[in-house]
């Protein structure tokens, strides 16, 4: 099914990059999508969660993009691929999701008004992935 370029329900959340140049929106038509601020192309579609989106954020590198759902999930994504990175569950709706200021943890918050921290594993440049993947292949599971 081919992605729409405008999104099919109402926009419940938006923001802007760090610098300016994209615009990233959250739906209730369950995606987030990002634009570019002076076209108005739509660059990135963020699909994957089950119910409409409660909001979106970048992180403070504009790499990483977070949205937060109805259906009881934050998520977090490459910002240039649209690549999920992370899923993180909650029992209940959850209101709102952003990442630290090093882009390694989220905190969100839910309909019961928790707030909750989890840690973002795979949140980090690629590079540092690499490394850690070969360590751990060569001294095993720490």
């Amino acid at each position: 099914m081919k992605d729409p370029p405008r999104h099919a329900l109402a926009i419940v959340a938006a923001s802007f990059s760090a610098d300016g140049g994209r615009l990233l929106t959250a739906s209730r038509d369950k995606t987030a999508k990002l634009w570019d601020a002076q076209t108005g192309d739509r660059l990135v579609s963020f699909r994957g969660h089950e119910t409409e989106l409660s909001g979106a954020a970048f992180d403070p590198t504009d790499r990483w993009v977070v949205t937060a759902s109805l259906d009881g999930t934050a998520r977090v994504w490459d910002a240039q691929t649209g690549q999920e990175l992370a899923l993180f569950r909650h029992p209940v709706e959850v209101y709102g999701a952003t990442l630290d200021r090093n882009g390694r943890h989220v905190l969100t918050l839910d309909s019961t008004g928790r707030a909750r921290v989890f840690r973002c594993e795979t949140c980090v440049p690629l590079d540092e992935l690499v490394r850690l993947a070969r360590s751990r292949s060569l001294t095993g599971p720490e």
